[in-house]
């Protein structure tokens, strides 16, 4: 008779190899989640001139946060160099959950800070074209402004969930947080308007949406297509079978 590993370690009484087993099982049961959300990614429709649709790569995070920020996926995205986008995607979808909330935990918390990636690029946005994009001397004093950072992000969110404000204005520092750490491909005038509209936002819809908006213009400035989006998922996904494979 074939003895299988687990039935191995019933018969020896084997506890931990038995644990190993069941770990493998579930393992296994949970991987097609993988192929599930690049399925998915790969029905993601584009906008004029190629941009992936950021509003459909939103519920596709939603849908499938823990995929999308699992180890697996995320060596990949690093080898790519695309952090920011989808470090930035993996907040929002934090945010938009504590946003049904009216408080915060300390495991929401964690929860947030388990979603900052360390950021590629040092924070610095693209020049303007000429002067009718903006003023330079204005915009390169708001700009320094806004990339100085007198603590991490870390520093900030936990410093913010610790106050006595209102849950709407820690949100709101949330957001300011998030944005910040994350130094996207951004034009001056979309950088600025996204700080403003964290500055100014009044509730967690105008937090998420000033962070939606500053992740769908980096799409946008970036050009990012379909194909290289979802290349780091696909290339999870080949490692999976080949692993699963050589064993």
């Amino acid at each position: 008779m074939f003895a299988t590993p687990m039935f191995s370690a019933i018969n020896e009484k084997d506890f931990q190899g038995l644990a190993n087993c069941i770990g493998e099982a579930l393992t296994k049961l949970l991987d097609p989640r993988l192929e599930f959300a690049l399925a998915d990614a790969r029905r993601c429709p584009t906008l004029p001139e190629g941009i992936v649709d950021h509003e459909y790569l939103m519920n596709l995070f939603e849908h499938y946060s823990n995929v999308l920020s699992s180890p697996e996926v995320w060596s990949m995205v690093e080898k790519a160099g695309l952090q920011e986008y989808y470090g930035l995607a993996s907040s929002i979808t934090a945010l938009r959950k504590l946003a049904t909330k009216k408080s915060c935990d300390e495991n929401d918390v964690k929860l947030l800070l388990g979603t900052l990636k360390t950021p590629t690029i040092p924070g610095n946005v693209a020049k303007p074209q000429n002067e009718e994009d903006a003023d330079f001397e204005h915009v390169v004093e708001q700009s320094e402004n806004m990339t100085a950072s007198k603590a991490s992000a870390r520093d900030k969110i936990e410093s913010a969930a610790n106050s006595r404000n209102s849950f709407g204005k820690i949100l709101r520092e949330f957001g300011k947080a998030v944005f910040d750490h994350y130094h996207l491909n951004l034009k001056y005038h979309d950088n600025l308007l996204a700080a403003e509209l964290l500055d100014t936002a009044q509730d967690s819809n105008d937090v998420i949406n000033a962070l939606e908006g500053a992740f769908a213009a980096a799409l946008q400035n970036t050009k990012m297509d379909k194909s290289r989006f979802i290349k780091s998922i696909e290339d999870a996904f080949s490692a999976a079978q080949s692993n699963e494979v050589d064993a």
